[in-house]
Protein backbone atom coordinates (compact mmCIF):
# COMPACT_ATOMS: atom_id res chain seq x y z
CA UNK A 1 0.00 0.00 0.00
CA UNK A 2 1.09 3.40 -0.84
CA UNK A 3 2.49 4.97 2.66
CA UNK A 4 0.78 8.38 1.85
CA UNK A 5 -2.62 6.54 1.04
CA UNK A 6 -2.09 4.25 4.08
CA UNK A 7 -1.95 7.55 6.67
CA UNK A 8 -4.43 9.07 4.68
CA UNK A 9 -7.30 6.50 5.32
CA UNK A 10 -5.94 6.06 8.71
CA UNK A 11 -6.57 9.93 10.12
CA UNK A 12 -10.01 9.73 8.39
CA UNK A 13 -10.77 6.70 10.89
CA UNK A 14 -8.64 7.83 14.14
CA UNK A 15 -9.20 11.45 14.00
CA UNK A 16 -11.53 12.80 11.06
CA UNK A 17 -11.75 16.47 10.89
CA UNK A 18 -13.90 16.72 8.04
CA UNK A 19 -17.49 14.61 8.05
CA UNK A 20 -19.96 14.17 5.31
CA UNK A 21 -23.85 13.98 6.38
CA UNK A 22 -24.65 9.93 6.49
CA UNK A 23 -27.19 8.74 4.20
CA UNK A 24 -31.01 9.67 5.01
CA UNK A 25 -32.28 6.48 4.41
CA UNK A 26 -29.60 4.62 6.53
CA UNK A 27 -31.28 2.32 9.17
CA UNK A 28 -30.35 2.86 12.77
CA UNK A 29 -28.89 -0.59 13.46
CA UNK A 30 -26.31 -0.76 10.32
CA UNK A 31 -23.01 -2.18 11.36
CA UNK A 32 -21.54 -2.81 7.77
CA UNK A 33 -22.07 0.15 5.34
CA UNK A 34 -20.89 0.04 1.74
CA UNK A 35 -21.15 2.79 -1.02
CA UNK A 36 -20.05 2.69 -4.25
CA UNK A 37 -20.24 5.48 -6.61
CA UNK A 38 -21.32 4.17 -9.23
CA UNK A 39 -21.35 6.44 -11.82
CA UNK A 40 -18.34 7.56 -11.11
CA UNK A 41 -17.21 3.90 -11.60
CA UNK A 42 -18.99 3.53 -14.92
CA UNK A 43 -18.00 6.81 -16.35
CA UNK A 44 -13.66 5.89 -15.72
CA UNK A 45 -11.87 4.88 -18.79
CA UNK A 46 -10.65 1.70 -17.01
CA UNK A 47 -14.70 0.53 -16.25
CA UNK A 48 -15.69 1.31 -20.28
CA UNK A 49 -12.06 -0.50 -21.51
CA UNK A 50 -12.09 -3.60 -19.25
CA UNK A 51 -15.48 -4.15 -17.57
CA UNK A 52 -18.31 -2.75 -19.29
CA UNK A 53 -18.86 -5.45 -22.10
CA UNK A 54 -18.66 -8.57 -19.36
CA UNK A 55 -20.64 -6.94 -16.83
CA UNK A 56 -23.42 -6.56 -20.44
CA UNK A 57 -22.68 -9.73 -21.21
CA UNK A 58 -23.22 -10.73 -17.55
CA UNK A 59 -26.20 -8.72 -16.87
CA UNK A 60 -27.61 -10.95 -20.36
CA UNK A 61 -27.28 -14.17 -18.81
CA UNK A 62 -29.51 -13.86 -16.39
CA UNK A 63 -33.18 -15.25 -17.42
CA UNK A 64 -35.68 -12.36 -17.84
CA UNK A 65 -33.68 -9.60 -16.78
CA UNK A 66 -33.06 -7.77 -19.86
CA UNK A 67 -36.64 -8.05 -20.55
CA UNK A 68 -37.66 -6.48 -17.49
CA UNK A 69 -35.15 -3.60 -17.37
CA UNK A 70 -36.37 -2.88 -20.98
CA UNK A 71 -40.13 -2.55 -19.82
CA UNK A 72 -38.90 -0.64 -16.81
CA UNK A 73 -37.07 1.72 -19.38
CA UNK A 74 -34.16 1.03 -16.68
CA UNK A 75 -30.35 1.06 -17.82
CA UNK A 76 -28.40 0.19 -14.84
CA UNK A 77 -24.89 1.53 -17.08
CA UNK A 78 -26.38 4.86 -17.57
CA UNK A 79 -29.73 5.33 -15.05
CA UNK A 80 -27.97 4.74 -12.02
CA UNK A 81 -25.28 6.81 -9.65
CA UNK A 82 -25.04 5.68 -6.40
CA UNK A 83 -25.61 2.65 -4.25
CA UNK A 84 -25.49 2.20 -0.88
CA UNK A 85 -25.69 -0.95 1.04
CA UNK A 86 -26.21 -1.09 5.13
CA UNK A 87 -26.68 -4.16 7.39
CA UNK A 88 -26.46 -5.00 11.06
CA UNK A 89 -24.03 -7.48 10.32
CA UNK A 90 -26.02 -10.48 11.72
CA UNK A 91 -26.79 -13.80 9.72
CA UNK A 92 -30.68 -13.08 9.73
CA UNK A 93 -31.40 -13.23 5.89
CA UNK A 94 -34.44 -10.91 6.23
CA UNK A 95 -32.04 -7.80 7.17
CA UNK A 96 -30.73 -4.53 6.00
CA UNK A 97 -31.28 -2.18 2.71
CA UNK A 98 -29.89 -0.98 0.18
CA UNK A 99 -30.64 2.13 -1.32
CA UNK A 100 -30.03 2.80 -5.37
CA UNK A 101 -29.79 6.64 -6.43
CA UNK A 102 -30.34 7.45 -10.39
CA UNK A 103 -32.95 8.02 -13.00
CA UNK A 104 -36.36 6.02 -12.74
CA UNK A 105 -39.66 5.87 -14.49
CA UNK A 106 -42.05 5.68 -11.91
CA UNK A 107 -45.01 5.13 -14.23
CA UNK A 108 -42.64 2.11 -16.14
CA UNK A 109 -43.20 0.49 -13.01
CA UNK A 110 -46.80 1.11 -11.60
CA UNK A 111 -47.51 0.04 -15.88
CA UNK A 112 -45.10 -3.28 -15.14
CA UNK A 113 -47.41 -4.06 -11.63
CA UNK A 114 -50.81 -3.50 -13.78
CA UNK A 115 -50.06 -5.72 -16.38
CA UNK A 116 -48.37 -8.55 -14.06
CA UNK A 117 -52.23 -8.41 -12.17
CA UNK A 118 -54.17 -8.37 -15.32
CA UNK A 119 -51.98 -11.95 -16.21
CA UNK A 120 -52.72 -13.61 -12.92
CA UNK A 121 -48.96 -13.08 -12.11
CA UNK A 122 -48.34 -13.26 -8.73
CA UNK A 123 -44.43 -12.49 -9.02
CA UNK A 124 -45.03 -8.95 -7.54
CA UNK A 125 -47.55 -7.90 -4.81
CA UNK A 126 -48.41 -4.38 -4.19
CA UNK A 127 -48.52 -2.99 -0.32
CA UNK A 128 -50.08 0.54 -0.13
CA UNK A 129 -47.99 1.38 3.77
CA UNK A 130 -49.18 4.21 6.15
CA UNK A 131 -46.01 6.60 7.07
CA UNK A 132 -48.26 8.46 8.97
CA UNK A 133 -50.59 11.67 8.91
CA UNK A 134 -52.68 9.95 6.27
CA UNK A 135 -50.33 9.13 3.75
CA UNK A 136 -49.93 5.85 1.96
CA UNK A 137 -46.61 4.80 0.00
CA UNK A 138 -46.75 1.75 -2.34
CA UNK A 139 -44.48 -0.92 -1.77
CA UNK A 140 -43.76 -3.92 -4.12
CA UNK A 141 -43.22 -7.24 -2.61
CA UNK A 142 -41.41 -8.94 -5.96
CA UNK A 143 -40.72 -12.73 -5.81
CA UNK A 144 -37.34 -13.90 -6.54
CA UNK A 145 -37.17 -17.27 -8.27
CA UNK A 146 -35.25 -19.92 -6.61
CA UNK A 147 -35.46 -18.24 -3.26
CA UNK A 148 -37.93 -18.98 -0.29
CA UNK A 149 -38.23 -15.37 0.56
CA UNK A 150 -38.13 -12.44 -1.93
CA UNK A 151 -37.50 -8.45 -1.38
CA UNK A 152 -39.28 -5.44 -0.82
CA UNK A 153 -39.07 -2.74 -3.59
CA UNK A 154 -40.44 1.08 -3.10
CA UNK A 155 -39.61 3.90 -5.65
CA UNK A 156 -39.51 6.90 -2.99
CA UNK A 157 -39.46 9.22 -6.29
CA UNK A 158 -38.06 8.87 -9.66
CA UNK A 159 -34.27 9.29 -8.05
CA UNK A 160 -34.59 6.48 -5.39
CA UNK A 161 -35.21 3.40 -5.22
CA UNK A 162 -35.21 1.43 -1.89
CA UNK A 163 -34.70 -3.08 -1.71
CA UNK A 164 -34.67 -4.80 1.11
CA UNK A 165 -35.77 -8.74 2.23
CA UNK A 166 -37.57 -6.97 5.15
CA UNK A 167 -40.55 -5.05 4.66
CA UNK A 168 -39.51 -2.95 7.76
CA UNK A 169 -36.43 -1.96 6.74
CA UNK A 170 -38.18 -0.08 3.46
CA UNK A 171 -40.77 0.94 5.14
CA UNK A 172 -38.59 2.75 7.92
CA UNK A 173 -36.37 4.44 4.91
CA UNK A 174 -39.84 6.03 3.52
CA UNK A 175 -40.74 7.40 6.98
CA UNK A 176 -36.96 9.11 7.25
CA UNK A 177 -36.74 10.15 4.78
CA UNK A 178 -40.56 12.04 5.07
CA UNK A 179 -39.50 13.33 7.93
CA UNK A 180 -36.44 13.98 6.62
CA UNK A 181 -34.76 13.55 10.02
CA UNK A 182 -30.99 12.52 9.76
CA UNK A 183 -30.32 9.33 11.00
CA UNK A 184 -28.85 8.35 14.49
CA UNK A 185 -27.09 5.01 14.44
CA UNK A 186 -27.39 2.77 17.72
CA UNK A 187 -23.69 2.69 17.13
CA UNK A 188 -22.21 6.05 17.49
CA UNK A 189 -18.95 4.50 16.65
CA UNK A 190 -20.26 3.02 13.09
CA UNK A 191 -21.57 6.80 12.79
CA UNK A 192 -18.85 8.43 13.45
CA UNK A 193 -16.68 5.97 11.01
CA UNK A 194 -19.42 6.27 8.56
CA UNK A 195 -19.25 10.11 8.34
CA UNK A 196 -15.73 10.56 8.15
CA UNK A 197 -15.32 8.13 5.28
CA UNK A 198 -18.04 9.79 3.10
CA UNK A 199 -16.10 13.13 3.43
CA UNK A 200 -13.12 11.37 1.60
CA UNK A 201 -15.74 10.85 -2.06
CA UNK A 202 -14.21 7.37 -3.09
CA UNK A 203 -15.42 5.08 -5.90
CA UNK A 204 -15.77 2.99 -3.22
CA UNK A 205 -16.30 3.41 0.56
CA UNK A 206 -16.20 0.59 3.47
CA UNK A 207 -16.99 1.43 6.77
CA UNK A 208 -16.46 -1.84 9.65
CA UNK A 209 -16.12 -1.82 13.20
CA UNK A 210 -14.57 -4.37 14.89
CA UNK A 211 -17.47 -5.56 17.01
CA UNK A 212 -19.24 -6.40 14.06
CA UNK A 213 -16.83 -9.33 13.18
CA UNK A 214 -17.63 -11.00 16.32
CA UNK A 215 -20.53 -12.61 13.92
CA UNK A 216 -18.08 -13.94 11.41
CA UNK A 217 -15.71 -15.61 14.72
CA UNK A 218 -16.75 -18.79 13.80
CA UNK A 219 -15.70 -18.54 9.57
CA UNK A 220 -12.18 -17.65 10.45
CA UNK A 221 -10.81 -21.41 12.37
CA UNK A 222 -8.32 -20.05 14.89
CA UNK A 223 -9.06 -16.37 14.48
CA UNK A 224 -11.55 -15.15 16.44
CA UNK A 225 -9.37 -13.79 19.27
CA UNK A 226 -7.23 -11.83 16.80
CA UNK A 227 -10.61 -10.47 14.66
CA UNK A 228 -11.91 -9.19 18.75
CA UNK A 229 -8.43 -6.90 18.41
CA UNK A 230 -9.99 -5.21 15.71
CA UNK A 231 -11.82 -1.34 16.57
CA UNK A 232 -12.91 -0.53 13.19
CA UNK A 233 -11.63 -1.13 9.50
CA UNK A 234 -12.59 1.57 7.03
CA UNK A 235 -11.22 2.27 3.13
CA UNK A 236 -12.31 1.35 -0.16
CA UNK A 237 -11.57 1.52 -4.04
CA UNK A 238 -10.13 3.72 -6.70
CA UNK A 239 -10.21 3.60 -10.71
CA UNK A 240 -7.58 4.62 -12.66
CA UNK A 241 -5.41 2.98 -14.70
CA UNK A 242 -5.84 -0.28 -12.93
CA UNK A 243 -8.70 -1.05 -10.17
CA UNK A 244 -7.04 -0.25 -6.23
CA UNK A 245 -8.67 -1.42 -3.48
CA UNK A 246 -6.86 -0.03 0.03
CA UNK A 247 -7.55 -0.49 3.90
CA UNK A 248 -7.04 0.78 6.93
CA UNK A 249 -7.69 -1.21 10.08
CA UNK A 250 -7.52 -0.11 13.70
CA UNK A 251 -6.89 -2.25 16.37
CA UNK A 252 -6.82 -1.97 20.10
CA UNK A 253 -2.98 -2.59 20.78
CA UNK A 254 0.12 -2.65 18.91
CA UNK A 255 0.00 -6.24 19.47
CA UNK A 256 -3.05 -6.96 18.21
CA UNK A 257 -2.17 -4.96 15.14
CA UNK A 258 1.19 -7.63 14.39
CA UNK A 259 -0.93 -10.34 15.26
CA UNK A 260 -3.65 -9.04 12.47
CA UNK A 261 -0.68 -9.02 9.95
CA UNK A 262 0.44 -11.68 10.48
CA UNK A 263 -1.92 -14.07 10.19
CA UNK A 264 -3.21 -12.02 6.71
CA UNK A 265 0.58 -12.60 5.39
CA UNK A 266 0.02 -16.03 6.17
CA UNK A 267 -3.74 -15.81 4.82
CA UNK A 268 -2.43 -14.30 1.59
CA UNK A 269 0.45 -16.92 1.16
CA UNK A 270 -1.52 -20.00 1.67
CA UNK A 271 -4.79 -18.51 -0.10
CA UNK A 272 -2.13 -17.23 -3.35
CA UNK A 273 -0.63 -20.81 -3.43
CA UNK A 274 -3.87 -22.80 -3.32
CA UNK A 275 -5.17 -20.63 -6.33
CA UNK A 276 -1.87 -20.92 -8.29
CA UNK A 277 -2.82 -24.62 -8.19
CA UNK A 278 -6.84 -24.18 -8.76
CA UNK A 279 -6.15 -21.60 -11.37
CA UNK A 280 -4.28 -24.16 -13.80
CA UNK A 281 -7.55 -25.94 -14.34
CA UNK A 282 -10.26 -22.97 -13.93
CA UNK A 283 -9.33 -19.50 -15.84
CA UNK A 284 -12.33 -18.23 -14.18
CA UNK A 285 -9.98 -18.49 -10.71
CA UNK A 286 -7.29 -16.10 -12.64
CA UNK A 287 -8.53 -13.21 -12.07
CA UNK A 288 -8.91 -13.61 -7.92
CA UNK A 289 -5.80 -15.14 -8.20
CA UNK A 290 -3.81 -12.11 -9.50
CA UNK A 291 -6.10 -10.06 -6.80
CA UNK A 292 -4.78 -11.85 -3.86
CA UNK A 293 -0.70 -12.18 -5.18
CA UNK A 294 -1.07 -8.83 -5.06
CA UNK A 295 -2.21 -7.87 -1.77
CA UNK A 296 0.75 -6.17 0.32
CA UNK A 297 0.08 -4.98 3.68
CA UNK A 298 1.92 -2.48 6.50
CA UNK A 299 1.75 -1.79 9.42
CA UNK A 300 2.29 1.22 12.07
CA UNK A 301 1.52 1.36 15.51
CA UNK A 302 -1.65 0.47 16.31
CA UNK A 303 -2.76 0.10 12.31
CA UNK A 304 -2.58 -2.00 9.60
CA UNK A 305 -3.18 -1.13 5.83
CA UNK A 306 -4.21 -3.43 3.52
CA UNK A 307 -4.21 -3.05 -0.34
CA UNK A 308 -4.51 -5.11 -3.53
CA UNK A 309 -4.95 -4.10 -7.29
CA UNK A 310 -6.32 -5.45 -10.66
CA UNK A 311 -4.42 -4.44 -13.28
CA UNK A 312 -6.10 -3.83 -17.20
CA UNK A 313 -3.64 -6.44 -18.46
CA UNK A 314 -5.44 -9.27 -16.06
CA UNK A 315 -8.60 -8.35 -17.53
CA UNK A 316 -7.69 -8.30 -21.00
CA UNK A 317 -6.51 -11.93 -20.52
CA UNK A 318 -9.45 -12.91 -18.51
CA UNK A 319 -12.06 -11.73 -21.04
CA UNK A 320 -9.68 -12.74 -24.08
CA UNK A 321 -9.26 -9.67 -25.02
CA UNK A 322 -6.18 -8.19 -26.93
CA UNK A 323 -3.63 -6.28 -25.61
Amino acid sequence: MNAARFMFLLALIVSPTTRAAIDLHTPTDTQVYIAIDVRQAFDSEFFRDNLLDPARDLLAQLPGVNETLKELRLDPFKDVDRLVLASPGTQGNDRGLVVAYGRFDVDKFKTRVERLKKDNDDSVTLHEVPLGGGVKHAVYEVAIPGMESGAFVALKDGKTLLVSPGKDYVVDALKAARLKTKPTLKNKEMQTLIESLEAAKQVLTVALPGSALTAVDDLVPGGGAALKGIAAIGGGATFGKELRFDLAITCHSEENAMEIRSKLDKGVKLATAALALLGEEKKELSLLFELVKSIRTIGKGKAVGVSARVTAETLQDLFGKGG
